[in-house]
């Protein structure tokens, strides 16, 4: 009887083991696969990825040099890359679309950008979406990682500009 209940403990625990430890590792092989393509759109414009964040279907980088950011989003099986040359933004700051959910309650987010402005005017603003309600319906951290990212550049663009002023 003793034996019985360890194999059949052993295989209870395999069971719930398991699924999250292939999870786990897939997880860590989706967001290789994401760094790997934000790496190669910096050596795209010979330049390198400093530092980053992953969240949801989506990674963002900057290389803190040359003042690059780079965005890579892979969702519904579309990708879409880019990059922003930070000598070419005047600001930056996070857009966050909302709604009334229900009268009398708090608004729910709808979309969720970081909108870079260009210095030149005739250019259009470039919006990198980190949360659209029609592609996802639960946000995880996307809020957060918006606003992180839209002070860090936006502290890097001051920066920028008082390098500037100064020479």
């Amino acid at each position: 009887m003793g034996l019985g209940n360890i194999i059949i403990g052993a295989v209870l625990m395999a069971a719930f083991v398991v699924p999250f430890v292939l999870s786990g590792r897939n997880s860590k092989k989706r967001k290789n696969k994401m760094l790997l393509s934000l790496r190669a759109i910096a050596n795209q414009h010979n330049s390198s990825v400093s530092i980053h964040e992953f969240c949801g279907d989506f990674v963002i980088g900057m290389d803190e040099l040359k003042n690059f950011v780079f965005f890579h989003k892979k969702s519904e099986g579309k990708e879409l890359t880019n990059f922003i040359d930070l000598s070419e933004i005047k600001n930056c700051r996070a857009h966050i679309l909302r709604r009334d959910a229900v009268k009398g309650a708090d608004k729910m987010i709808d979309k969720l950008d970081l909108s870079f402005t260009p210095h030149d005017k005739t250019k259009k603003v470039i919006d990198l979406e980190f949360y659209n309600t029609d592609v996802s319906s639960v946000l995880i951290g996307e809020l957060q990682v918006v606003e992180k990212w839209a002070k860090l550049v936006t502290d890097r663009l001051t920066q920028q500009n008082k390098l500037n002023r100064a020479s």
